[in-house]
């Protein structure tokens, strides 16, 4: 560094003139450098003037650290295929690339940003090139993007950096990088392994063999991957084979040295014998490009079909037809089975329930052979379908029984499935009785009255009729129905039937019948009459059911009323009828009881056409518990446990100088108000405990009566709560008795306590007697005796003389002696 003026370094300066120097920077080195030049000025003293320069020097470079410059780095091998800087090499490695089947450079390649960092305090202007360019080498296995960049200081900026092989095997190439006004360029070396994509796809040929009709087999393609890439890969042009053969997969990936099976189902589904093919594509990882490998597959295909006839005789149609059958009995028809096929087939018979059809199929149906053999060239076997039907349906050309084909080499593989439409018709009495199995009042009160209705219900496809009878009557209902069962069931006009107690329990009053009517039928058609009361049994419909709602029963049509019956405290309001097809009737039963304690009968409705287990009848139990309320009015301790109970009235109870009070005497059998002030009021609580079953109704009065002989004032004892108590079983209630004094005479009364709901019991009347006196306060005045002072009018308070200005004080005091 120097300073340098024009053509002298020393200069005369006139007054307002200046002269002006160039310091000039050239550095050898990049050391900070400071210098200093100094001004004189001649002739005067300290006129030295001082001047500081400082510079510095740099070279423009990037910062060449593996971990700057690349996205991974790496001291050891790595076995993943992702782009990294192996240090030991001092390589960036791409990795394995798939090398394409045709020459498209930019279909597989690997991209990865190099980051360059200018460190220097200068912007850099970057240059880039490959090494093989230098050279003038044709094959390029690399590419870079941008090839020129400018960075400024203590910034970065990216270089996309490609790899796409062209040949198989390990390629490499070195990047130069070429800074501006730096001589020393900077080499990174690169390579990438290049891999071509193959597979081994075997058999080539896929034969199915003869394949009967409606059989699948399964054949299999193996891909084996002898590359090192993953590879991926599809079937090509796989519609000519559809719908006859379906692939377990139409695409995937292959791991590198793997081997992965396509498994190919073939269905024949016709009668064919044909030849067909279909490529198999390799692709890259990625599915980038064209297919780097491919191969064609060919398919052969043939099948032969079955022919196996049902053969019925003793049935009209193409369908098991037994007619109208009874239920509960058992019925036979036989069918044959013909095998026209030229080879043996194994059958297995099986059963389909309907949606018709409550039970199950094994239950009611039997075959004479279950599983077999059928034997080829035209063979008949010969079959017996037994059916018996618990209850009533109605099937018309249901495929119940199933005829099962198997190949006979193996014993799994369904051919077909022949069904075989059954038709039947099932007659049985289908009906509901609810609630089941008893018909339960709970606990009422003794004289009460109550009412439950059951309902009976026809579920079935054809009417009945019904009849309830008792226990006791059960004998005699049993030969009745013996009887008639022998003569024979009389049908109606519509093909109905009544049991035989439902015709022997009615009372016919329809015209023309034999007996009298009188007014009050002739009005109420098909209504029962019990405690006075018209009643008429509930009927409904239920939906679809083929009869109007609203319209009766065939009995109430004709013109029947059916008496109500007594069975023990029970009345049953109607004992017979008839219901139609989906008709339900609520029939309503009444519980009186007279009596204490537990009610229990037994009846039975007897349903005609019912099942062998019904033909008694449907047991249901009414049942009901008749209880008193159970009161105790001599339980002192629970009565009056909310106030104080004393042997007797003596000095010490109750305090003669206190608040209100209340006690009960057990020897006097009195409760008395003491302490309470004429004109105010105080209540005292009665517990009532119910001990019984039901609800007892208690009733509460009071009446005044004489204390002594005097007449106790009127409305001085009353009832707080409400005359009429319910107390809950096995709970407690209270009544409040509020004592009111008017006067100072001594006051008594009754509360008589007497259960509603318990006529005819014994102790059902209570009594609880109160006394009361009303209270006035006595107060007592002491006045102060002032000295020398006449004491004149008790009344007043006589002052002293007193000087004015000043103050006198008397005292008194007043003291309640009450």
């Amino acid at each position: 560094m120097y300073a340098t003026a024009p053509q002298l370094t020393r200069a005369l300066l006139a007054p307002g003139a200046s002269v002006s120097w160039t310091i000039t920077f050239f550095p050898v080195s990049c050391a900070p450098i400071e210098r200093v030049i100094v001004f004189e000025v001649d002739g005067w003293r300290n006129s030295a003037y001082k001047l500081l320069c400082k510079a510095s020097a740099d070279i423009p470079c990037i910062a060449f650290k593996p971990e700057i410059i690349f996205p991974a780095v790496s001291s050891k091998k790595v076995k993943s295929n992702i782009p990294t800087y192996l240090k030991k090499k001092q390589r960036f490695h791409f990795g394995m690339i798939l090398v394409p089947k045709y020459k498209d450079k930019t279909s597989f390649r690997v991209i990865s940003d190099f980051t360059f960092r200018n460190i220097s305090k200068l912007p850099i202007v970057v240059t880039v090139t490959f090494q093989k360019n230098l050279m003038k080498e044709k094959i390029d296995h690399f590419g870079f993007s941008p090839s020129f960049l400018y960075i400024k200081p203590n910034t970065s900026k990216p270089l996309s950096v490609h790899a796409h092989p062209q040949s198989a095997g390990l390629q490499s190439d070195n990047i130069v990088i070429c800074i501006q006004h730096n001589p020393e360029p900077i080499i990174i070396k690169i390579s990438c392994h290049g891999v071509r994509g193959r597979c081994i796809i075997e058999p080539k040929d896929i034969v199915f063999e003869k394949l009967m009709l409606l059989r699948k087999a399964t054949k299999y393609v193996s891909i084996r991957n002898i590359s090192s890439l993953p590879l991926n890969w599809k079937i090509g042009n796989f519609t000519n084979l559809y719908p006859q053969i379906t692939p377990s997969k139409k695409k995937g990936l292959i791991e590198p040295h793997t081997t992965i099976f396509l498994w190919l189902t073939y269905h024949a589904t016709v009668v064919e014998s044909v030849v067909k093919t279909f490529p198999i594509e390799i692709y890259d990882q990625y599915w980038r490009g064209d297919p780097v490998f491919s191969e064609k597959i060919s398919v052969v295909l043939a099948s032969y079909d079955v022919s196996v006839i049902v053969l019925i005789s003793e049935s009209v149609g193409n369908h098991l037809d037994y007619g109208n059958i009874k239920a509960g009995k058992e019925y036979a028809l036989a069918f044959s089975l013909q095998n026209d096929s030229p080879t043996e087939i194994i059958y297995r018979m099986s059963y389909e329930a309907p949606k018709d059809l409550f039970c199950d199929p094994y239950e009611i149906f039997e075959i004479s052979e279950q599983e077999g053999t059928l034997l080829p060239n035209s063979a008949v076997t010969d079959f017996e379908l037994k059916v018996k039907c618990p209850f009533e349906v109605i099937i018309k050309e249901v495929p119940i029984l199933l005829v099962k084909l198997y190949h006979p080499e193996d014993d799994l593989d369904l051919i077909a499935t022949l069904p075989m439409p059954i038709s039947m018709s099932t007659t049985f009495s289908s009906f509901k009785i609810y609630p089941l199995p008893e018909l339960n009042f709970g606990i009422m009160d003794v004289d009460g009255f109550k009412s439950l209705d059951m309902t009976i219900e026809n579920t079935g496809n054809s009417d009945f009729t019904f009849a309830i009878i008792s226990q006791s009557e059960l004998e005699e209902y049993i030969q009745t129905l013996e009887e008639f069962n022998n003569k024979g069931r009389s049908k109606t006009a519509q093909g109905r039937t009544e049991s035989a107690f439902a015709k022997k329990n009615r009372r016919s009053t329809a015209p023309g019948a034999p007996g009298k009517q009188t007014k009050k039928s002739r009005k109420g058609k098909g209504k029962d009459t019990a405690k006075g009361k018209k009643e008429k049994p509930v009927t409904g419909k239920r939906k679809n059911a083929g009869k109007e709602k609203g319209k009766g029963t065939k009995a109430e049509k004709q013109g029947v009323t059916f008496l109500p019956k007594s069975i023990g405290p029970f009345i049953i309001q109607r004992t017979a009828g008839s219901l139609l097809p989906k008709e339900f009737m609520h029939l309503r039963i009444d519980y009186q009881p007279k009596v204490e304690g537990e009610h229990a009968e037994l009846i039975l409705i007897e349903v005609s056409g019912s099942p062998e287990n019904l033909r008694y009848g449907v047991p249901v139990t009414l049942r009901g518990i008749a209880s008193y309320p159970v009161v105790d009015f001599n339980d002192i301790n629970t009565m009056f446990r909310r106030i104080d109970i004393v042997d007797n009235f003596n000095t010490a109870y109750p305090p003669k100088h206190g608040r209100p009070v209340c006690a009960y005497s057990t020897s006097e059998s009195v409760l008395e108000f003491y302490n309470t002030v004429v004109g105010y009021k105080h209540n005292a609580d009665v517990l009532i405990e119910n001990k019984g079953l039901v609800t007892a109704v208690l009733q509460v009065n009071v009446e005044k009566e004489k204390h002594g002989s005097e007449i106790s004032d009127e409305n001085v004892f009353s009832l707080v709560s409400p005359p009429d108590m319910y107390i809950q079983p096995y709970s407690s209630e209270a009544f409040t008795i509020q004592f009111a004094p008017i006067s100072l005479q001594p006051q008594a009364a009754q509360v008589k306590l007497k259960l509603k709901n318990s006529p005819g019991m014994k102790h059902v009347v209570g009594v609880v007697r109160v006394r009361g006196t009303g209270e006035v306060p006595l107060i007592t005045i002491t006045y102060p005796k002032v000295p020398d002072v006449f004491q004149g009018d008790p009344i007043s308070l006589d002052f002293p003389s007193t000087e004015l200005g000043k103050t006198s004080q008397l005292y008194f005091i007043f003291k309640n002696t009450g």
